[in-house]
């Protein structure tokens, strides 16, 4: 089933766009090579992130837009648990040596978590708004989400761990 809505729609721009301008910098693409090898998760974050206009024009699948959510959780999630806790390091190794765009290197490191918080909860709010027209365009009959098993992962991989602590 074709998803054809405003709001999901809007969502998703607002996260395509964020993801392009603040995550996927030319600074800090290096830091996630590892994470991204990963040849579907890194086809189902481009689905989302980079053919966002696409999806107002033609709309996605609600199947495939579940999955590219939790490719996208998955990777904030991986981000989370193997980057950010070596960013200062990585950081300080990454400006000492550059000379060029020194002051851009700097502000892309020190604003991946916060850049990361914010695309997590853009995340979750599409994840939100897809269930409930899932569950909306259902009526009585059996969702989508109910089908696909590792939804039941979603708040778990963007929860904020430093926010819990």
């Amino acid at each position: 089933m074709l998803v054809d809505d405003r709001i999901i729609a809007e969502i998703i721009v607002r996260i395509g766009r964020h993801y392009n301008e603040n995550i996927a910098t030319r600074f800090l693409r290096p830091l996630f090579a590892q994470i991204l090898s990963n040849i579907d998760l890194s086809r189902h974050i481009v689905d989302l992130t980079e053919h966002s206009e696409d999806f107002v024009l033609q709309g996605f699948h609600l199947d495939d837009l579940y999955y590219d959510i939790i490719a996208l959780a998955r990777f904030i999630y991986l981000v989370r648990r193997d980057v950010l806790p070596n960013i200062n390091s990585i950081a300080e190794a990454n400006t000492k040596m550059a000379t060029a765009d020194k002051v851009y290197r700097n502000m892309a490191f020190s604003n991946l978590a916060p850049n990361l918080n914010l695309l997590s909860s853009m995340v979750l709010e599409l994840y939100r708004a897809t269930l409930q027209y899932d569950t909306k365009m259902a009526g009585k009959g059996k969702t989508v989400a109910s089908r696909i098993a590792d939804l039941t992962d979603i708040e778990r991989l963007l929860a904020n761990v430093d926010a819990d602590a």
